[in-house]
Formats: structure tokens, sequence, C-alpha cells
């Protein structure tokens, strides 16, 4: 699964920009959240894609090192000052801990999440990262149970699931970010662009072509925005 996700968000790294606005909007307010945080002595960024955090992190005054699954990705980045490092997140390969742990928009590729999350806030004073929510692209699935259409997105894990893996006293808050497409095909084809079809993409030949260009289209991501301390 993991060469399968490497692959695709790889392949993406050239249209990433181009189709990730967002992505791009989630990170800007995630961004915007970390500032009313205690300036951290030493960053470590999970996911950095194309380097949407990764440039606001530049501003702070510590080490920082980000991080990728996809060489392709990490190499789009331009950040002297920050260290970057071709690896899986839910390994920790680091001899030292790390005051911030951050991320957006990847631990939900996570295989192993709840063995996952609960390493990384072990290795750091400040864990704080968005990820897709269980509401996420309710329109699509809507869609699908009315036409009776496998629906193939993965389950993601609420809020409460992320409460029970890493303790009820942490932060979550809920954001909706709406895309609007001209029919479904173009929203797959975004989806397409930036890598995350792995799991997402649907079996076009078994949907009728009128419905999947049925015009126009909103479908929504749902964000959960986690600070654990």
């Amino acid at each position: 699964m993991k060469n399968h996700i490497r692959r695709n968000f790889s392949r993406a790294a050239c249209t990433y920009n181009e189709f990730g606005k967002t992505q791009q909007k989630i990170a800007d307010d995630f961004a915007h959240k970390l500032l009313k945080l205690k300036a951290p002595s030493s960053i470590l960024e999970i996911g950095c894609g194309t380097g949407f955090l990764s440039h606001y992190l530049a501003d702070y005054a510590c080490p920082i090192v980000v991080s990728d699954l996809s060489s392709e990705m990490v190499e789009k980045l331009n950040i002297p000052k920050a260290l970057p490092v071709v690896y899986d997140g839910e390994y920790f390969p680091f001899k030292q801990s790390f005051d911030w742990i951050v991320s957006s928009l990847a631990f939900q590729w996570f295989q192993h999440p709840a063995t996952t999350l609960s390493m990384l806030k072990q290795h750091s004073q400040t864990l704080a990262f968005t990820t897709l929510g269980n509401n996420n692209f309710l329109e699509w699935k809507t869609f699908c149970a009315l036409n009776h259409i496998e629906n193939r997105t993965p389950p993601m894990l609420s809020m409460a699931d992320l409460k029970a893996i890493l303790g009820r006293d942490i932060s979550i808050e809920e954001t909706y970010y709406s895309e609007y497409h001209p029919n479904w095909l173009s929203f797959w084809n975004s989806i397409y662009k930036i890598g995350a079809q792995t799991s997402f993409q649907p079996k076009v030949k078994s949907i009728p072509k009128s419905l999947f260009l049925q015009e126009p289209i909103t479908c929504t991501y749902h964000v959960l925005t986690v600070i654990a301390q």
C-alpha cells in the first residue's frame, strides 16, 4: 500500500500546487492556529508535500526537519534553513525527540494510526496536525448511496477516535472546506492530480456516464485540527 501511495504522490508532484488549492487553504489556516502556541525549539514536519505548511514553519527561529514519503515532493521544496528527509512517517528514525511534530493532511494515510499517533506524541512536546474526518466527501457518499454505486472512499477517524488514541484533553476543531466542480469527473481528476487517488478513485467504468457527468457538483473536505500537548 505504501508503495502505491508513494508512487501516486510522486507522479503528482508537478501538478500538486495547481490542483491543491483546498490543501493550500487548509495549510494556511493551520499555520495561523499554530501561531497561538508557544514558539518551538525544534520542529519535525511529516508529509510536507510541496511545502504548503513548510514555508510558514521556516519563519520559526529553530531547527526544522521536513519530511515526506515521496522524494519527488521533497525535491520541490526550496527552504534553505530546513533539513529535507525522505522517510515513512509511521516510523521514527531520529535519535532525539522534537518540541513540535506537525503535519497537514498526511496522517489519514497512516496504516496503523493508533500506534503511530501514540508514538509521535511520545516523541514531541506538542503534536499538532490536520487530518480528514469521518464526514469527508459526504456528498460523494450520498451520491453513491442514491445511485447504488460502490463507495470506495476509506473510513476516516472521528473526533471520538482521536480522543481515544491521544487522550480526551486534546484540542480538536472541525472545519468543512467545499470544492465546486462542473461534474464528478472534474472532481476525481483533481484528486488524481494531487496524488490522492490510491484509495479514493472510483471505478469509472461501473458508473453510468450520464451520472458521472452530471453538473454542477459540490464535494466537501471534513478537516479535523488536532493539538495534543
